[in-house]
């Protein structure tokens, strides 16, 4: 008699016998218990986890004669034709080679025709994603209603391919991967039964190797048996056979990873490829590994399942390495190594560059944990880890140090009592004063120009006669030690420009101020072009029946406002509101001013410039970030404020 294939050889008889899938053997065992067995099943997953047997076991308790039951009896003439796969009242197909519409209007033909021998009528559709769109949309209806004695079965390892108006009128059934260490124990009592003798190590390298799939780890588990010349099989017959490197290869790679030696670990590598090992096979075990050092650095030593001699070389690696992040580094960046390897023409050349990128790369450190050391370590060159090599500085001239940075050498910085490093300090205050200054001032010529003025409105546009300071007083500007760089051709001349700031124009508080402020949210929570419009509008103030607003007269807020329309509209509505009903509104034809009739969204954006300049304060303050800018020779941008941070006061603002 020829042999049997051990996975044709243990396939499952009964719901009990399934490995992994516990749930599924529930639900139909049930449903066929109750008598409550839908008209159509699918069942997806991957291959090899039991699909199609377990459609065979629904579809011989269905036509045993004792049924439908959960255990068919396999003694009466249904079971015996079932199970010798001649039964005339089952019908399995295969959706690869049916796929046609003609195949389903057959089919769909035939499925009213009653039952030969039982009571019922079953098909299994195999691989059912490949039958075409015609086929699918031609067994809608018959799906949807279909004849009292008829059951379909359908399987597929590629259930995101089967139509919505498909999977809407089935009853789904997912089944899973199998675990490993289930999988290991499954293939242990087949070896009993075969009174084969196989070491346990061996056992879990087959599960591992099957990726959760019963009939793969039983079909490897045939080529293993039939490699073992020994009484025993041992965990190297298994390697050998499955192509895998030994363990303590991949370790001494990481460790020469963790060592900074890339000799060594061309050494490694050029001794695993030597030994008949797959490029992607080797790339694929040194990821794994690399999973495994992660989470026993991260989650603890309890977090992986191990051998002993296995978390002893882990402790060593994790000791080792400078920062957590490193593994994951090296683990993405051999990951994208991997997705090339498929297909390449050369893929040992990739695999050997990855790894002596991986060994010689310098790791990015950990920012925190650099900060942190920044700020403890006394004044010095900055500490490297044990280990890592320092890279040779490019001869030339060296860099001229930033606005944030007096250092006078890398290695050797200034003593924090040399009379040179006060003057520097100095130096570098001054030029961050200069540069807010000269910030401040662009951030108001670019409004200025925005709102259609180049140059500041003078005493006499007050119609009130108040004078209003459009500039800094000479004495009020900080004596500087050196002077500013000259200003690049073209560049447009700032002294004409009126800063938006505290020092030139303080902001004004005209009465009634928080009304109008809470009338201009008011518009922007009804209407957001209301709103928009309305905030743009200077407010000079308000008196008895009279709110005065500032705007010239082309202005389009004031156009839109003035003009009967829905803006109009909303505002009237919500001016009446808040400042009463007899309240009008009295056009001054001047743009806002910060200093007389400021509209929200000046005053939006001063307190932004102070919640903004107030936060790089704080950052200039901040010790780590001091030593950080200082390391690294670098220079504060910008600084961001503080969401939680309470907003600035009136006073801050202006």
């Amino acid at each position: 008699m020829a042999y049997l294939v051990l996975a044709r050889k243990y396939r499952p008889r009964r719901f009990d016998d399934m490995v992994g899938q516990e749930h599924v053997a529930r639900t139909l065992g049930h449903a066929l218990d109750a008598g409550r067995v839908h008209h159509a099943y699918l069942f997806s997953g991957i291959r090899g986890l039991g699909k199609t047997t377990a459609a065979r076991i629904v579809a011989r308790a269905l036509v045993c004669e004792e049924g439908p039951r959960r255990d068919p009896c396999d003694a009466c003439e249904g079971c015996r034709l079932a199970l010798e796969g001649g039964h005339p009242d089952i019908v399995e197909i295969d959706g690869a080679s049916h796929n046609k519409v003609d195949d389903v209007r057959d089919l769909r033909e035939r499925v009213y025709y009653m039952p030969q021998i039982a009571r019922r009528k079953v098909y299994i559709v195999d691989e059912v994603h490949m039958l075409s769109t015609s086929a699918f949309n031609a067994l809608l209806k018959t799906l949807e209603e279909p004849p009292e004695h008829v059951h379909f079965l359908f399987a597929t390892t590629e259930v995101h391919k089967l139509p919505a108006t498909i999977l809407s009128r089935v009853c789904r059934l997912d089944f899973r991967r199998v675990a490993e260490g289930q999988l290991a124990e499954h293939l242990g009592s087949i070896a009993d039964r075969e009174d084969i003798s196989i070491e346990p190590g061996a056992l879990r390298l087959v599960a591992r190797a099957s990726e959760g799939s019963v009939r793969d780890a039983m079909t490897l588990l045939d080529q293993v048996i039939a490699f073992a010349s020994e009484a025993t099989i041992t965990e190297a017959d298994a390697r050998e056979v499955l192509g895998l490197s030994e363990p303590e290869r991949i370790a001494d790679l990481v460790d020469a990873f963790v060592a900074r030696d890339p000799a060594r670990a061309l050494e490694v590598l050029e001794a695993i490829l030597a030994a008949g090992r797959e490029a992607g096979a080797v790339a694929v075990q040194l990821l794994e590994h690399l999973r495994t050092l992660a989470i026993f650095v991260r989650c603890g030593p309890e977090a992986v399942e191990v051998t002993d001699a296995e978390r002893s070389r882990l402790a060593a690696q994790a000791e080792g390495l400078g920062a957590p992040s490193w593994v994951q580094g090296w683990f993405d960046r051999l990951a994208h190594t991997l997705s090339m390897l498929a297909g390449h023409p050369a893929p040992r050349l990739l695999l050997e560059m990855a790894v002596l990128d991986l060994s010689a790369g310098e790791p990015l450190e950990d920012v925190l944990r650099l900060a942190e050391r920044l700020v403890e370590q006394p004044a010095g060159p900055l500490p490297r880890p044990e280990g890592r090599r320092a890279a040779p500085r490019p001869a030339g001239p060296d860099r001229a140090p930033s606005a944030a940075v007096t250092r006078r050498d890398r290695q050797s910085p200034l003593p924090d009592d040399d009379p040179d490093r006060a003057e520097l300090s100095a130096l570098l205050a001054g030029a961050l004063a200069d540069d807010g200054d000269r910030g401040g001032r662009a951030r108001a010529s670019r409004t200025s120009r925005r709102r259609g003025s180049t140059t500041p409105p003078s005493d006499d546009d007050d119609p009130d006669g108040a004078a209003a300071s459009t500039a800094a007083a000479p004495d009020a500007v900080s004596p500087r030690p050196s002077e500013p760089p000259p200003p690049q051709a073209g560049a447009e001349p700032l002294r004409d420009v009126a800063p938006l700031s505290a020092e030139a124009a303080p902001l004004a508080r005209p009465p009634g101020w928080d009304e109008w402020e809470a009338l201009v949210e008011r518009c922007l929570a009804r209407d957001t072009l209301t709103g928009s419009v309305v905030r743009e509008v200077g407010f000079g103030g308000c008196t008895p029946g009279a709110v005065e607003l500032w705007a010239q007269p082309d202005d389009f807020a004031r156009e839109q406002l003035s003009t009967a329309g829905p803006v109009a509209s909303i505002f009237a509505q919500f001016l009446s509101e808040v400042f009463g009903s007899a309240a009008q509104v009295r056009w001054v034809d001047r743009p806002p001013r910060v200093d007389r009739a400021p509209s929200l969204a000046m005053v939006e954006a001063e307190r932004d410039r102070a919640a903004r300049a107030a936060a790089r304060e704080r950052a200039l303050r901040d010790d780590a970030l001091k030593r950080v800018l200082e390391a690294f020779e670098g220079e504060l941008v910008e600084a961001e404020p503080d969401p939680g941070a309470p907003a600035a006061s009136e006073a801050e603002v202006g």
